[in-house]
């Protein structure tokens, strides 16, 4: 199920402020470790060499070089020297293009490359313009639907993603109009090409869902995106909050709804890929605050992997620990969700049902939901976080909780009670206060216990970007 989602999943980009730092401290890093550092130069002169010998034997334009070309500029990429890396890439697509024609699907991999190279750089108005190609050349006729294709436009979508937050304002809103109509036309190709029960959809409707989620919380919080999510004229006009809320919130529904179809039709339905929609549907009926409808999915979903023959004790250690909300990948196996978990049985229940919760934030404008898209934590770009407190607070099921919060008097489920500072960081009081009214508002998974929604005492850190 992941395996299409993970193949080209883009890494966390680096923010504004931080993008100095963190190249910085990737190459003190390197002189730290002599022999690393020399080892990637070695790689790095034996690709230039290798590419040399090729271009004296073949010439500069032959298709056999592209092999090292794209290898020399991922090592020119991974060392941060991006005009370098542009250059080859440009080789590597003129290649292709006298090669095999002008819209030849073959650049891809080099033009996502080199736009990659473009937002590490912060030049958004050519990666901007080098997308707008993408689209022109993805929506020819004769491209082939086939998962190639499919991971390109879902590739592009996450560009857009990563625009929403390292863009500019007055563009940020529509970096998510365009993640949504790619994503929502690769749905609907993928559906016509492999029908609309086909076990590859459900990740790509995930993504769907996870992208509404966003747009929900940017028009919750207000500003000039969600003011951009909620115009429907060029006069400044804007659809009440609360009926963009709803429009969201049902459209979820409807995709979650369309996933637990399709693994219903299958010729020989899995119990326990039907609990886990049921699983992502109780997710969502939390995250807009529907009590009654978050329990009865929490049950349906532990009854379901009870007809599936797991059993009672392995189940309830699986949901021991709440989860942020919402969950950015999407299983349907047993074994797949356990082992993606990456916390082992006896972590899960500890002394004193304490859990210990993580939350690093999208980003400063994103600081109430997580990155809609994975990425590997070990890179240096999570220099660019750091730890600002350690809380303790109370989940207490589903239970409803209401505050005010920005002159609006809300309800929620699955959010923080009795929250208290145990490690404060280096926050004036002010600061200090909104952060923990935005820590108020993150939803989680509860712990469920037999399917049931039970209260826990955690530990919570929050990291924030400097």
């Amino acid at each position: 199920m992941n395996k299409l989602m993970n193949s080209y999943e883009s890494k966390l980009s680096r923010l504004p402020a931080v993008a100095v730092v963190v190249f910085s401290l990737a190459s003190s890093q390197l002189l730290a470790h002599p022999s690393q550092a020399e080892a990637v130069q070695a790689e790095l002169v034996q690709s230039r060499q290798l590419l040399q010998q090729l271009e004296d034997t073949y010439g500069r334009m032959d298709p056999r070089l592209l092999e090292s070309l794209e290898q020399l500029g991922n090592r020119l990429s991974g060392l941060g020297e991006y005009d370098d890396a542009n250059e080859v890439l440009d080789q590597a697509i003129q290649i292709t293009r006298l090669s095999e024609g002008l819209f030849t699907r073959t650049q891809l991999s080099f033009q996502f490359s080199k736009i990659g190279n473009l937002i590490d750089t912060r030049d958004w108005r050519r990666a901007n313009q080098l997308m707008e190609y993408m689209v022109s050349l993805l929506n020819r006729r004769e491209n082939k639907i086939d998962e190639e294709f499919i991971q390109a436009l879902l590739r592009l979508a996450d560009l857009h993603l990563r625009g929403v937050v390292e863009d500019t304002t007055v563009r940020q809103s529509a970096h998510i109009k365009y993640a949504t109509r790619l994503t929502e036309r690769m749905l609907n190709l993928a559906a016509s090409a492999w029908g609309p029960n086909d076990l590859r959809l459900p990740a790509i409707i995930y993504k769907r869902v996870v992208q509404l989620h966003l747009q929900a919380r940017a028009v919750e919080v207000g500003g000039s995106i969600g003011i951009g999510l909620r115009a429907y004229s060029s006069s400044g006009l804007a659809r009440p909050r609360g009926d963009v809320l709803l429009e969201y919130y049902f459209n979820g529904l409807s995709r979650l709804g369309q996933i637990r179809k399709i693994y219903l039709n299958q010729e020989t339905p899995k119990p326990e890929a039907v609990a886990f929609a049921d699983v992502y549907i109780g997710d969502w009926q939390v995250l807009f605050s529907n009590q009654d409808g978050a329990e009865r999915s929490y049950l349906s979903a532990y009854n379901g992997f009870r007809n599936a023959n797991i059993n009672q004790q392995a189940i309830n250690r699986f949901f021991h620990s709440p989860v942020l909300l919402p969950a950015i990948s999407l299983h349907d196996n047993w074994e797949e969700a356990n082992a993606a978990s990456n916390i082992d049985a006896d972590e899960r229940i500890k002394a004193q049902d304490i859990a210990n919760l993580r939350v690093t934030p999208w980003s400063g404008n994103f600081p109430h939901v997580s990155s809609p898209i994975e990425f590997d934590k070990s890179t240096p770009g999570q220099a660019g976080f750091r730890e600002v407190g350690e809380y303790s607070l109370v989940l207490a099921g589903l239970e409803k909780v209401y505050r005010w919060h920005k002159g609006r008097y809300k309800m929620s489920i699955s959010t923080a009670q009795e929250l208290n500072s145990v490690r404060a960081g280096s926050l004036g009081p002010e600061a200090q206060f909104e952060l923990e009214a935005r820590i108020k508002s993150i939803r989680f998974r509860p712990k469920l216990v037999d399917g049931v929604a039970q209260a826990v005492s955690a530990k919570l850190f929050y990291d924030t970007i400097q």
